[in-house]
């Protein structure tokens, strides 16, 4: 190959930061679709286990700004726009209804508290902090959604919806957050 061919490959392509950001959003939600789709039922439970939180904690507080919450909520009205991206291959409305909505909406609020304190982290320490209090948002409205839409007590939400998961978050957790201090300074 001459030198005038590598010299075109080797230069970097200027795409506008919108396209950028656009790009970003979409592998943000095809992560997320993947994730709902890593699942294992419990059975005793109506809530699986899957790998979306350990995407939200990452995506979150890795993509720059607000494109982390932004990718969660593309991925949760494209999951009631239709396509099937909710865990078991669920779409629709309906799905925010059932026993993982409240759990979507707790994706939500988690990633735009992650994405508001991002740039605020101290320390690494913090960041650990920060990830284990999304963690608490989501598992409270997962559990205050099953309480409420399927008229349970609150300790009997808290046994179905929180319990049977915390081993499998604090494995997702100390991932995340072991991937975003790898990879924080490479942004």
């Amino acid at each position: 190959m001459n030198s005038s061919a590598l010299n075109i490959l080797s230069r970097d392509i200027a795409m506008p930061k919108w396209l950028i950001n656009m790009l970003t959003v979409m592998t943000g939600v095809v992560l997320l679709t993947l994730g709902a789709y890593v699942r294992i039922p419990l059975g005793y439970t109506p809530v699986p286990v899957t790998l979306q939180t350990f995407f939200v904690l990452y995506l979150s507080a890795r993509f720059p700004g607000k494109l982390g919450f932004y990718a969660v909520c593309s991925y949760i009205g494209i999951g009631i726009a239709g396509a099937p991206v909710f865990q078991g291959y669920g779409s629709g409305f309906i799905q925010m209804l059932g026993p993982t909505g409240g759990y979507l909406l707790g994706f939500m609020a988690a990633s735009y508290f992650i994405s508001s304190m991002a740039d605020k982290y101290s320390s690494k320490v913090s960041a650990f902090f920060v990830f284990l209090l999304a963690e608490v948002i989501i598992y409270g409205a997962g559990v205050a959604h099953l309480a409420v839409m399927f008229r349970m007590s609150l300790a009997g939400a808290v046994i179905l919806g929180c319990i049977p998961f915390i081993p499998g978050e604090i494995v997702k957790l100390f991932s995340a957050f072991l991937l975003y201090r790898k990879n924080a300074n490479r942004i």
